[in-house]
């Protein structure tokens, strides 16, 4: 049995471009944020070329813990000052977890598993005891509660449009009649299809996007005002109670913060 631990400590933003590993990897941070997309290979209407298609975003949050499986395409953005580790695990242990990528939550005992394992170094683990205590993480991270930190990505070409529009420009306001009309389909179909991909509506899609992007304005330190204008908010109340029910705190809690942790 072989893990590779390393330390994520960055002070300022970084892109990791796209990349897979034979290993599956865990990752956790202590402060700022990560955002982790997923690409699956898939073939463009006009031809039979393969090519990397988005299939999900992942935000990761201190406090939480981050799963990419053995062979998954993913790419990765940390936005601000990022502190944290990343561990390794060989095929026989990644083969107990799950098959997709997901953000679950830090439990009091995989808290304590994790750091008593990101002080260890890289390498064999042929003490008894620290195997045991990799095989008790495999076991309980199944069990975590996953949290809904994931924007899952239509897979349709013209959704895929719609979808990528609204993340570059999260402040766009257009009704899904106009958006109907750019895609040449009808309001309704642009609807049902959304939601059969996606299992969101387009509603709640855009609403978990500017939520999502205004996590990562907020970890890079801009003014919580300025991010709730920019992510197509009109107040600040309707903001601060929009993000309180997707993370469980209020944006400038957050940001004051420094996404150093779990604020309550």
């Amino acid at each position: 049995m072989e893990i590779d631990i390393y330390r994520l400590d960055k002070d300022a933003s970084i892109e990791l471009y796209p990349h897979a590993h034979i290993t599956g990897q865990i990752f956790v941070i202590e402060q700022g944020l990560i955002r982790t997309m997923a690409l699956s290979p898939s073939a463009p209407p006009e031809g039979t070329a393969e090519y990397l298609h988005p299939s999900g975003n992942w935000s990761l949050m201190p406090g939480q813990i981050g799963w990419m499986p053995p062979h998954v395409v993913h790419a990765a953005v940390a936005h601000g000052p990022v502190r944290g580790f990343g561990l390794h695990l060989p095929p026989d242990l990644s083969a107990r977890l799950p098959e997709t990528a997901r953000i679950v939550a830090q439990t009091t005992l995989t808290a304590a598993l994790l750091e008593r394992i990101s002080g260890w170094p890289s390498g064999p683990v042929s003490n008894p005891a620290r195997q045991r205590l990799l095989q008790v993480l495999v076991d309980e991270l199944p069990q975590a509660p996953m949290l809904p930190n994931g924007l899952p990505l239509p897979l349709e070409p013209r959704l895929m449009r719609f979808a990528q529009a609204l993340l570059d420009a999260p402040d766009d306001k257009a009704p899904l009649a106009d958006w109907a009309a750019r895609l040449a389909m009808t309001e309704r179909t642009l609807a049902r299809r959304f939601t059969a991909e996606t299992g969101l509506t387009c509603g709640q899609w855009r609403q978990q996007a500017r939520l999502f992007k205004a996590l990562e304005l907020l970890a890079e330190g801009q003014p919580v005002l300025s991010v709730a204008l920019s992510v197509g908010y009109d107040s600040l109340s309707a903001f601060g109670a929009a993000f309180r029910r997707q993370f469980g705190q209020s944006p400038g809690r957050f940001r004051l913060a420094g996404a150093s942790g779990p604020t309550g």
